[in-house]
């Protein structure tokens, strides 16, 4: 290994878990394969996350927020996250009306999807006959890939009381490979995350409107939900306030080692990231965790 600024730069990563102190004997090595490493993964698969206030009085109005993404497809392209209940406030009764629109928000999502060659999630207010569902959609390459219902609704905002839950697919075949979705409330459930593991997923997309006062919480299970299941974790949040509840933003992409890759503010923007679907076949090669869970 001939690089001494990179065998500088695996120390300092090392030095972040605790190992201060490491041999310039064994630095190089763990530089060496690092780098073996890096370059055996290939081509990346761009992830940006659209950190939005959903609330009218924020901006967060619906051809606002597909013009956004039109250009954020258009230049980036790859997999594009968005929040939960992106299309309006988290408040009721504004949600059924909001749920009137979905057919036709999905509608341009295909377009755009379609005409830039590019997957997009995000949850919105689905009915189904008489049930109200929070649902993230998959949209890719101009079609509904799939669909992810909401399994744990959060009673403190009351979901539980206007949204109604069901079983359904969580990792979805996509051009990029296995992805799960959950969303929000969800993250806080670790059993129900074990099922990306052994489906193969790679990447976990998680939609979210997660309130102030837990931010701390947010970061924290994103980055234990990543190391748990050795895979990519990206988590969307709002920001903005709904009645007295204030969001926090904070989206953050994680990587399957638990490193945070990039890591928004608490104001509207992008966060954005290449992410290599072969670290994490790396990782779990590293630590086999077959059969558990």
């Amino acid at each position: 290994m001939k690089d001494p600024a990179f065998v500088r730069r695996v120390s300092i990563e090392l030095s972040k878990c605790g190992i201060r102190r490491l041999p310039l004997s064994l630095a190089k090595p763990a530089a060496f394969h690092y780098y073996k490493s890096m370059k055996r993964k290939g081509k990346g698969v761009p992830l940006t996350l659209l950190q939005m206030d959903t609330s009218k009085d924020g901006g967060g109005c619906v051809d606002r927020v597909l013009h956004t993404l039109g250009s954020i497809v258009r230049k980036k392209g790859g997999i594009v996250l968005l929040p939960e209940i992106w299309s309006g406030d988290f408040a009721w009764p504004e949600i059924e009306a909001t749920a009137h629109k979905t057919p036709a928000i999905l509608k341009e999502l295909c377009r755009i999807s379609r005409d830039h060659s590019s997957l997009i999630v995000g949850s919105l207010p689905e009915r189904r006959g008489e049930h109200l569902l929070n649902t993230a959609f998959l949209v890719e390459d101009g079609r509904v890939l799939g669909r992810y219902v909401k399994q744990y609704l959060f009673s403190p905002m009351e979901e539980d009381r206007y949204f109604s839950t069901r079983r359904s697919r969580k990792v979805f075949d996509t051009k990029y490979g296995k992805i799960g979705v959950a969303i929000c409330f969800d993250l806080r459930f670790p059993e129900s995350f074990r099922t990306f593991h052994r489906s193969g997923g790679w990447l976990i997309l998680v939609p979210a409107q997660w309130p102030k006062p837990r931010c701390a919480h947010w970061e924290t299970l994103l980055v234990a939900r990543a190391i748990e299941n050795q895979a990519f974790v990206a988590g969307c949040n709002r920001v903005g306030k709904t009645g007295r509840t204030s969001f926090c933003g904070g989206s953050m992409i994680v990587d399957p080692w638990g490193k945070v890759l990039a890591r928004g503010k608490g104001r509207h923007g992008m966060v954005s990231a290449v992410v290599h679907p072969g670290r994490t076949d790396e990782v779990r090669k590293s630590i086999p965790m077959n059969g558990i869970g």
